[in-house]
């Protein structure tokens, strides 16, 4: 069963890597996208971490 807080923080995450990356932050972009990941993993938010390495 899907953790609806950790789904919750997992796109909020998301979406400030996402505005990060596209502001050539990269660095921090990443950190995000890695914090996304850790809360819950899914194929878009890996494709846009490594799209950043």
């Amino acid at each position: 069963m899907i953790n609806k807080e950790k789904l919750e923080l997992a796109s909020e995450y998301f979406n400030k890597a996402y505005q990060l990356h596209m502001s050539g932050n990269i660095r921090d972009a990443i950190e995000a996208y890695k914090t996304s990941i850790g809360f819950y993993p899914t194929p878009k938010a890996h494709t846009f971490f490594r799209l950043g390495l």
